[in-house]
């Protein structure tokens, strides 16, 4: 089985592009986990993953901007090019994202209405206070 989910925050403003008829939105995901460590000390680590979203709908694709919070559940992909440079073969790992939900506004100026994913489905954004009280405010 190939299942992911993470929260994160995109590092830039996603990049759409057609395939044929379908938008493709690739984009940079700044993943921040939370821990103490036996000293009772948190520590923090940040983590960063490739995602694309084949099929995205144009009102998701224009709130894909940098700083925007989001879950997205999707698998995982290798992908394998090239090195323009060095000419070596180089084998990355990326998510494919299958639901992206927005978490809350990245900018005050952004409009709080409910956003879609490419299948049509209807996801209620989720405000900062009405996330439980964990220390990295994930959802669940």
């Amino acid at each position: 089985m190939n299942i992911i989910a993470i929260t994160g925050r995109l590092t830039a403003d996603a990049v759409i592009r057609f395939v044929g008829e379908k938008r493709v939105a690739n984009f940079s995901l700044a993943h921040n986990e939370k821990w103490k460590d036996k000293s009772s000390e948190w520590r923090e680590r940040v983590s960063f993953f490739g995602v694309s979203q084949f099929g995205i709908s144009e009102k998701l694709a224009n709130n894909l901007v940098k700083g925007q919070e989001i879950l997205i559940e999707g698998k995982l992909v290798q992908e394998t090019y090239n090195d323009k440079k060095t000419g070596n073969e180089v084998k990355q790992v990326k998510i494919q994202a299958a639901r992206i939900q927005l978490m809350n506004k990245a900018k005050e100026s952004a409009p709080a209405q409910p956003q879609f994913s490419d299948a049509g489905e209807e996801f209620e954004m989720i405000k900062d206070d009405e996330r439980s009280g964990e220390p990295d405010g994930i959802p669940f």
